[in-house]
């Protein structure tokens, strides 16, 4: 169909005047500049483009890739005009002249990606409950100096977080077996000549003697993401219920006690991805309770869950690291990225 009430401008221009593209939502947002001998200007709302948009003069190529997403926009010259197609591999549906995009990708077994409704969310298990909360605006970026501007918001992690917790991923059993080589006598309560929870409360040694524990870990609220000019934050709202499993399988209930987990995450690039990963664990102690909690010192308690969280830190990332797939062009190589912290965001910069 021909297109004549939408806005192109075009002329031609130096190669330092870059053509700036911008794909802004609440959540989410990338920005790419391409050095080209021309410089355009268009406004145009996507409309069923399923269908041919002819475009008159100019015009460009540019190809966005995800994991299981391929989406491919073009505009070519076919007798005297420019016209556009799109062609996707995926789940991406177009509807309306106001552009309705919707995008869903596999980001691991569990979690998808979802482009919809102009925000970035990321769900468990394709779980299409409301999110109880909103997105604050994405800072603006006024230099154009670089190729590629990726721009996160925290309240993508933080829709990760909720459906997380709402589908209970944060409820997770540790214990001898399923610790990692080389560990797995850290949970004994008796360790004469090495180093176990027996070490750090010795009243597991005196009161089950010979015994392992296993801990139950679970979130009683949603976590929360923070972001700082020099850090990036978690708080998660934690319970850990301790038991201990005779040789005869009997497990016995020792005491339960309420954190608020806050951790230090590290992030990394690498293959065009984010890695989210712990770097620390600091908490603050609440309750302590239980059948045998009276048995236990409080401020021994605290001290030693602060050894196991620095014990454990290797393998909660082992089970729990977060990778989030960068939207960039197909075959392109990031080249010293650079990241900022801006109010709620993570600037991704790179010149490609």
């Amino acid at each position: 169909m021909e297109v004549e009430e939408y806005r192109v401008h075009c002329a031609y221009s130096v190669l330092d005047q870059p053509l700036r593209v911008d794909i802004p939502t609440e959540s989410l947002s990338l920005s790419i500049s391409l050095y080209l001998s021309l410089s355009l200007s268009l406004s145009l709302p996507f409309a069923a483009l399923n269908q041919r948009i002819y475009i008159r003069r100019h015009g460009l190529k540019w190809i966005i890739s995800m994991e299981n997403l391929r989406i491919s926009c073009s505009w070519k010259y076919s007798k005297k005009q420019w016209w556009f197609t799109f062609s996707h591999t995926g789940t991406l549906q177009l509807t309306s002249l106001n552009s309705q995009i919707e995008i869903t990708t596999s980001l691991s077994s569990f979690f998808f990606f979802h482009f919809r409704h102009f925000q970035a969310i990321i769900s468990y298990e394709n779980d299409q409950r409301i999110i109880p909360f909103t997105a604050k605006p994405l800072p603006n970026i006024s230099e154009n100096n670089k190729m590629v501007y990726f721009i996160i918001s925290n309240y993508v992690l933080d829709t990760m977080l909720f459906s997380a917790h709402e589908n209970n991923v944060f409820k997770y059993t540790v214990n001898r077996e399923n610790l990692p080589d080389g560990s797995h006598e850290f949970f004994h309560t008796t360790c004469p000549d090495s180093f176990c929870i027996g070490t750090i409360l010795p009243q597991f040694a005196v009161t089950f003697p010979n015994t392992t524990i296993e801990i139950y870990f679970s979130t009683f609220d949603r976590p929360r993401t923070y972001f700082y000019p020099d850090k990036i934050q978690m708080s998660i709202p934690t319970q850990l219920q301790f038991s201990t499993l005779q040789s005869n399988l009997k497990k016995t209930t020792v005491f339960n006690v309420y954190l608020n987990v806050s951790t230090l995450v590290k992030a990394q690039f690498k293959e065009n991805k984010f890695y989210l990963s712990i770097a620390n664990i600091s908490f603050i102690f609440g309750q302590l309770s239980g059948p045998y909690a009276d048995k236990f010192d409080v401020a021994k308690v605290e001290k030693g869950l602060q050894t196991m969280f620095n014990e454990l830190t290797p393998f909660i990332n082992s089970i729990g690291t977060t990778v989030i797939p960068l939207i960039l062009p197909q075959q392109t190589s990031i080249f010293n990225p650079e990241f900022r912290i801006v109010n709620v965001s993570i600037i991704f910069i790179s010149a490609c």
